[in-house]
This record gives structure tokens, C-alpha cells and sequence, in this order.
């Protein structure tokens, strides 16, 4: 199928976690397959990648010494460097917009809760401390906010937090499993996963909680599950792991599913993908 796009879809790249049955390493693919490559080649276990938002860095968790934390590394793997250093485990990390900071989720003080910590100064903020789980935190394009994911309502759902004020916004109420929000790069709007009609599919909605649609890709078979959204810098596209072909891949489409493209195809788990950013493209 031709798709038409100011940027096609070889000039993007994407990062992504592969579990090969001994250790799980990062690597990096380009858009439309065309270009493969290993970023990380180690015993330890080293997940969740995030490009920095100026695509020169590739922050991650790494399980060193029975625990996970956040480390930042070069694109190419090398310089890697360790970030975090509590106890428990430190995963999901995501960039403010300016570089300064990341944000994530850990269970060091015996619950999951959202942290921030400043790349220059060192120092840590708690940004969440709900006696339930918040997970998965999303940096908003413009700063002023972080989408997560959280069970307080006795199901997952997401909201949507000002770092300025501290005030909690929830987006979703379903019966279901609403997870991994991951905002447009003009900040209107975000994709998450959600398995409200009893399987996982991918979703829409505004920032202020309406208007929420569903991405209207088929599911194929009775495992079928769709989750882990991520968009291109332009907008264009949506990466996103799928395990309708019973293993799970990355795929790319468009919000309007005018195609369907998968990625990757290799014996082993693909998740958590996110194009590298264009820091040319401001929200």
C-alpha cells in the first residue's frame, strides 16, 4: 500500500524491548522495517526504552543487582550512565519536553507511585502518593502535564496530572483496563489500550476527557490484543505491539487504519516501542 506523508515512514525510528527467552535487550528498527539494529547486548535485563526529546539519548530501566532502575544511554548503547538508585524497582521512564527531567514509576516506599527526578541536581519529587497503584506516567508535549495510568477506581484507568498544582484530572471510567496513554505530539489528545470490550484494543480521546473514540483496527483471532501506543513526531502514525499473530510484534498504522504494517517477526517478545522525536517539531 503507498503511503502518503510529509515524512515517509523509513525516515522515522523506532526503539523497542526484545525478550529472546534469556535476557531482554534493546534495539531499534526503522519505520517501515527497512533498517534493523541491536542497541544493547547484555546479561541484564534492560527495558522500557524512551528517546530524550531532542532524540539524542535513549533513557531506559535496567535490572542490576536484583532491582530495576533508570539509566540513559547514547543512541548508539554506549555512554550508558545510571540515573535512579533506591531500592525497588524504577521503570517506565519518560522525558519532561525540555530534557531536564524524567519522570516514572516505582515501588521503592512499598506502593507504585509517579516520580520525577532533575538530570542536573539529582533530586527526586514524589508526584503521586494514592494508597493504589499509578504506573506508566506520559510527559505532556507542552510540560504542564503527565498522564498515567491507575487502579483507585478498583479498575486501571487514566488520568491526567498538573505539575503545576498537583491537581488529578481522571480522564476514563470503563469496566475494564484502561493503560499506557500516550499523548499526540500537538498535546490535543491521547491514544491508550483498553480491553473494555473484552479484549485490548487501541483508543482516542481529548485531553479534557471527551470525544473518546476507538481506532477501528480489526481484531484477528480470539487472542487478539492490541496495547502499547506510541506516535510518530509528525503525527502521522501509530506504533503499537500486537499479538494477533499469537506472538507479540510491533506494528505501525495510522489513527484512520488506512494500513496496517508489522515490523517485526522474530521468535521472540517485541514491546514497548517509541519513535525517536524530531526536534524540529514543536507542539
Amino acid at each position: 500500500m503507498v503511503i502518503e506523508s510529509p515524512r515517509p515512514l523509513a525516515d522515522h525510528t523506532i526503539v523497542f524491548q526484545r525478550d529472546q527467552g534469556r535476557d531482554l535487550n534493546i534495539f531499534a528498527i526503522a519505520g517501515d522495517g527497512s533498517r534493523f539494529e541491536r542497541i544493547t547486548d547484555v546479561s541484564t535485563d534492560e527495558v522500557m526504552p524512551a528517546w530524550s526529546p531532542a532524540g539524542d539519548a535513549i533513557a531506559y530501566a535496567k535490572n542490576q543487582g536484583g532491582d530495576f532502575d533508570i539509566w540513559v544511554m547514547d543512541p548508539d548503547g554506549f555512554n550508558a550512565r545510571r540515573i535512579t538508585t533506591d531500592p525497588g524497582d524504577d521503570l517506565s521512564p519518560s522525558w519532561s519536553p525540555d530534557g531536564r527531567r524524567i519522570a516514572f514509576h516505582s515501588t521503592r516506599d512499598g506502593n507504585t507511585d509517579i516520580y520525577a527526578i532533575d538530570l542536573d541536581s539529582g533530586e527526586e519529587v514524589r508526584l503521586t502518593s494514592d494508597s493504589r497503584a499509578e504506573v506508566e506516567p506520559a510527559w505532556s508535549p507542552d510540560g504542564g502535564a503527565i498522564a498515567f495510568a491507575s487502579d483507585r477506581g478498583g479498575n486501571f484507568d487514566i488520568f491526567v496530572l498538573d505539575v503545576a498544582t498537583g491537581t488529578e484530572t481522571r480522564l476514563t471510567e470503563s469496566e475494564g483496563v484502561d493503560t499506557s496513554p500516550a499523548w499526540s505530539p500537538d498535546g490535543r489528545k491521547l491514544a491508550f489500550a483498553s480491553n473494555r470490550d473484552g479484549r485490548f484494543r487501541l483508543y482516542l480521546i481529548a485531553r479534557d476527557g471527551s470525544e473518546e473514540t476507538l481506532i477501528p483496527i480489526e481484531p484477528q483471532g480470539e487472542l487478539s490484543a492490541d496495547s502499547s501506543p506510541a506516535w510518530s513526531p509528525d503525527g502521522q502514525f501509530i506504533a503499537f505491539v500486537s499479538e494477533r499473530d499469537y506472538n507479540p510484534e510491533i506494528y505501525v498504522t495510522d489513527p484512520e487504519v488506512s494500513f496496517l504494517l508489522r515490523l517485526t517477526g522474530y521468535f521472540s517478545e517485541d514491546i514497548s516501542p517509541d519513535f525517536r522525536p524530531d526536534p524540529s517539531r514543536k507542539p
